[in-house]
């Protein structure tokens, strides 16, 4: 099981409430996800299933995300090559501070 794939399965049996923070690490795979309070974790689930080709790729970062915005309806998944564990957590914390990731060197 993938690091991703975790996280999908997590989530899809969760029916917890509230904002979601979760890490996985499988092999060299990081994978981060935030979800706040207002979105269905079973969407999130979702959205990762459906970006699971470019999550093993490489590195990706996707964000729905406004500065203007509550972080109730941010979704975020931040997934990373190598042990740089600090890399995902500064990410998710961003977003759950209600910010957005700088665009610069993204995809």
């Amino acid at each position: 099981m993938s690091a991703a794939n975790f996280l999908i399965s997590h989530l899809s049996s969760n029916t917890a409430c509230g904002n979601i923070i979760l890490f996985a690490k499988f092999g060299v795979a990081l994978v981060g996800l935030y979800a706040g309070a207002d979105l269905k974790k079973d969407r999130a689930a979702e959205l990762l299933h459906k970006y699971l080709p470019a999550i093993k790729s490489g590195s990706l970062a996707l964000e729905i995300c406004d500065n203007a915005a509550k972080t109730s309806n941010t979704i975020v998944i931040f997934a990373s090559e190598g042990n740089d564990i600090g890399r995902v957590q500064e990410a998710l914390r961003t977003w759950a501070l209600g910010e957005c990731l700088p665009s610069q060197g993204m995809r």
